[in-house]
């Protein structure tokens, strides 16, 4: 009884050690930062769009196992009691108060030989509606990693700009300590402090605006992936240089990608199926004015007693009471109402439907793609030129910042200066990461 009783008391010490070392590392991977890839699979598995498709494939898949049970054939057993009160007429013919039961049961199997193709188009349909919803489900999913990818490369914009701008703030306040050593030597006018220093704090204004901004895309970021730990989400930001040198490497004639994305897309996909599933209910609802051919076979029997008076027994009723079956049916369809007639000008309808939808699909992958790899084209183009207007207003700040320190030049020069340098670091950040992101939705179209 005590070693039950200990090795009780040990399993669920070491059951309980294992739950609290799994809720530790749940809780520690609320502050792990989170590269890309793991931001993305949170966003797609939390996104309710793609969740309700989920729901709808998992539909789809019911009615596809559905449609090929048809195949099977029916068995059935039944058993019914009656009870019979009242007058009737005996052997010898006289009529008297007569009271029986009777008790009977069988067992029927029936199979479908032929109903017009019907079952295989059924089965077809289903299988194509099953795919149908899988391809939509892919392409849910991308939009979803879309979604992620743009907050995502957003917080890491705005992160850059306030890493850029505390650097920048860093520098003034060097120069502001610079200027204080010179005033108190006597080489440097004691008026030139306060508007140093109202520099200094407006660019500390700029910082809180930029953190502010970095803070809302971080929500944004959040949301997106359901993170709602109690400290801010955290990523691992990429090196900038090699994104932009991975999405140029990556990138390729669009043409070569339209071909791609005609055989791979899941949206075309979902098109074709579509279509498909179409033609085939159209061929099922025809197969309407085709006959169908069944079987049925069964074993029935029962037991029937006179009540108040001696009847055989219930072996004996079960050995001569016992009856095999079977049968064949043949049902031809004459007229129903036009319900087969309307059910086939239905089916078309939606075919005609499905094909515009197939149509649009090809037209608008082609505008897609073409405008995405022009929009790619041009925010490489854009990343020179910005990096380049970033150095040379850095270069001029710098100068500013010389210029000023030697009485040359006035706090408000001083002040344009800066800010020009802030906006041009700024563009040249946000050019990266624009093309970044437009060569990552361009990829999405040849994956």
């Amino acid at each position: 009884m005590r070693k039950c009783i200990l090795v009780l008391v040990l399993a669920i010490g070491l059951a309980w050690g294992a739950m609290a070392q799994q809720l530790e590392t749940i809780y520690e991977s609320l502050h792990r930062p989170m590269t890309y890839q793991e931001c993305v699979e949170r966003g797609v598995f939390f996104d309710s769009n793609v969740g309700r498709q989920k729901v709808d494939s998992a539909q789809r898949r019911v009615s596809y196992d559905a449609a090929r049970s048809l195949y099977l054939p029916k068995v059935q057993v039944s058993i019914r009691e009656e009870w019979e009160y009242g007058r009737s007429q005996d052997n010898t013919g006289a009529f008297g108060p007569r009271s029986s039961a009777n008790t009977s049961f069988d067992l029927v199997a029936s199979y479908e030989l032929f109903s017009g193709l019907r079952r295989p188009r059924m089965v077809k349909t289903a299988r194509l509606e099953e795919q149908n919803s899988d391809a939509l489900l892919a392409t849910l999913r991308e939009r979803a990693e879309l979604r992620v990818m743009g907050f995502f490369y957003k917080y890491l914009l705005e992160q850059s700009v306030v890493q850029a701008i505390q650097q920048h703030l860093s520098g003034l306040e060097a120069l502001q300590g610079q200027a204080v050593s010179l005033v108190k030597e006597g080489k440097y006018p004691a008026s030139k402090l306060d508007e140093l220093a109202t520099l200094v704090e407006t660019e500390r204004g700029s910082l809180y605006e930029a953190e502010r901004l970095c803070a809302m895309t971080r929500v944004d970021l959040s949301v997106c992936v359901e993170y709602y730990g109690e400290a801010p989400i955290q990523v691992v930001a990429p090196d900038l240089t090699l994104l932009v040198q991975n999405a140029r490497a990556d990138l390729l004639p669009p043409e070569a990608i339209y071909r791609y994305a005609l055989a791979h897309r899941p949206d075309l996909k979902a098109a074709d199926f579509g279509v498909a599933a179409a033609e085939e209910k159209v061929r099922s609802a025809r197969s309407g004015y085709i006959p169908t051919l069944s079987v049925n076979a069964g074993y029935g029997n029962g037991y029937f007693r006179v009540l108040q008076q001696t009847n055989k027994s219930f072996g004996d009723q079960l050995r001569e009471n016992g009856r095999f079956y079977v049968g064949f049916s043949v049902s031809l369809p004459i007229f129903d109402a036009l319900n087969t007639a309307q059910a086939v000008r239905r089916a078309k309808i939606d075919l005609h439907s499905a094909q515009l939808d197939k149509i649009d699909a090809d037209l608008g992958l082609y505008k897609e793609i073409f405008k995405a790899h022009a929009n790619v084209v041009a925010a490489e183009r854009k990343i020179s030129s910005a990096i380049l207007a970033a150095q040379s207003a850095e270069r001029a700040s710098q100068f500013a910042r010389t210029q000023f320190i030697e009485g040359k030049t006035s706090a408000y020069e001083l002040e344009q200066a800066e800010e020009r340098w802030i906006l041009a670091q700024r563009e040249a950040l946000s050019a990266q990461y624009d093309f970044v992101y437009k060569a990552g939705v361009l990829a999405l179209y040849g994956r």
